[in-house]
């Protein structure tokens, strides 16, 4: 009988993992049979994949180039940009999409309002192609996935107390695997800068400044607030950051300390108040109800791009910061009764759907499609695939194991009350085959 295979592509599990394992355990639940699987091992092994949908995690060039080669080997294509979770100028947001994705991608699902707009407004034959979802991650904010974040989060104020956490994102000036030339190479080798174009030029270097500007000014608020603060301060620098920087210039400060170790999501929520200087943490914080405040010490345009700007009380000197940090520690707490109109801004970026998941939208899309039907020898060259080196750093084959991601769709499943218990398989290295007990249910 036919069968519908969704290939669910991961670049960073630590970003993508469970919002991926979310979308599995509906999607099988849907009839689909669901492949995750490192984008890399799918690029390298197309003739040994049966015809299915991919959800592609981006729309760049690199991206583009791949959809038409899943196009080519008979693939549907749809994408959801998981750059653009933390933008809000539609221009940065279209740096995003390779002019090619217009004829590559049969369905975008858009984050928000604003991105779909963005989307039509420049590629507009996809008007009836563009879907305002929402996005999974932010589904796992939500109170009913958040236990083992919340106890992890608890674990951590057992053990290191009331605590100010500064979130840093200065991965062009100090990147971690090359220098702010390299970044330059590769931002232009993914199509999101033209080097021939003089205006991608002038941005790149405000870029640039705009990161140097925010190093200097939390340098100095982390130096002046550590002296005053009744609570230690825990920098955690972006996982695309050269973190021996961080350790060099902070080593030995009393009441400081830089951890980048556990989930980002825990500390954020262990955190007694969140401090950055424009990073997507900023919105994440906002959703799980810890008060958040951005440094915005200049008038440089690239402050306007992120959401986190619009929807956190911003600070517009290291004084100003200084002062509304230990306010805070003195009980004085001016953020939180702003929450409600922060969260009323993000609506047209975000959409949040309060009675309902992004993910299950997502999956009402994608099972409206006309996807590639397979039998049971087109499953078996599941088993065929060779593994082949990932970047650094990107995926982590400890978490990319059939009894994690079974455990998570297991948790999942359970409260969202599905009916179909989900098998996770490896039947070849980095390619995890998710499978309901009656496989050959299709579209129910």
């Amino acid at each position: 009988m036919a069968r519908r295979i969704l290939y669910l592509l991961i670049e960073e599990t630590d970003r993508e993992l469970k919002s991926r394992a979310l979308i599995a355990a509906l999607a099988v639940d849907r009839g689909f049979d669901v492949v995750l699987a490192p984008q890399w091992t799918v690029w390298q092994n197309w003739s040994d994949l049966p015809p299915g949908l991919m959800l592609f995690k981006g729309n760049n060039s690199a991206q583009a180039v791949r959809m038409i080669e899943a196009k080519r080997h008979g693939h549907m294509v749809a994408s959801i940009e998981e750059e653009a979770l933390g933008i809000r100028d539609q221009r940065q947001l279209l740096r995003c999409y390779d002019g090619r994705v217009d004829a590559a991608c049969d369905i975008f699902l858009a984050n928000g309002q604003s991105q779909a707009e963005a989307i039509i407004e420049r590629f507009p034959r996809t008007a009836g192609r563009v879907h305002v979802t929402g996005n999974p991650r932010i589904d796992l904010l939500k109170e009913e996935f958040l236990a083992d974040v919340r106890e992890e989060a608890a674990a951590l104020r057992r053990k290191y107390g009331d605590f100010v956490l500064f979130n840093t994102n200065f991965s062009t000036i100090n990147p971690r695997d090359y220098d702010a030339l390299g970044c330059f190479d590769d931002c232009e080798r993914v199509g999101l800068i033209d080097s021939k174009n003089p205006r991608d030029l002038d941005d790149f270097f405000t870029w640039c400044a705009w990161e140097q500007t925010n190093l200097t000014a939390i340098g100095g608020l982390i130096d002046d607030v550590r002296r005053r603060s009744p609570w230690p301060l825990i920098i955690r620098p972006h996982p695309t950051e050269e973190l021996s920087t961080w350790n060099d210039t902070l080593d030995g400060l009393e009441g400081v300390r830089v951890i980048r170790e556990g989930d980002h999501l825990a500390w954020t929520a262990a955190a007694r108040l969140l401090v950055h200087p424009g990073c997507t943490t900023g919105v994440e914080a906002l959703l799980l109800n810890t008060p958040s405040i951005s440094l915005v010490v200049d008038d440089n345009p690239w402050h306007d791009l992120y959401l986190s700007n619009l929807v956190n009380p911003v600070v517009a000197s290291t004084r100003e910061a200084a002062a509304a940090i230990l306010r805070f520690a003195d009980g004085h707490d001016e953020i939180s009764p702003r929450r409600a109109d922060c969260l009323q801004k993000l609506d047209a970026h975000i959409a949040t759907h309060p009675d309902t998941l992004a993910t299950t939208e997502i999956v009402d899309v994608l099972a409206g499609l006309r996807c590639p039907d397979v039998d049971d020898l087109d499953i078996a060259r599941l088993g065929k695939p060779r593994p082949v080196a990932t970047t650094e750093g990107k995926i982590d084959l400890e978490t990319f194991t059939p009894g994690h991601i079974g455990g998570l769709i297991a948790t999942f499943g359970s409260k969202l009350g599905l009916r179909e218990p989900v098998k996770v398989t490896e039947p070849a290295p980095q390619i995890l085959h998710c499978a309901g007990r009656d496989p050959h249910r299709v579209g129910v």
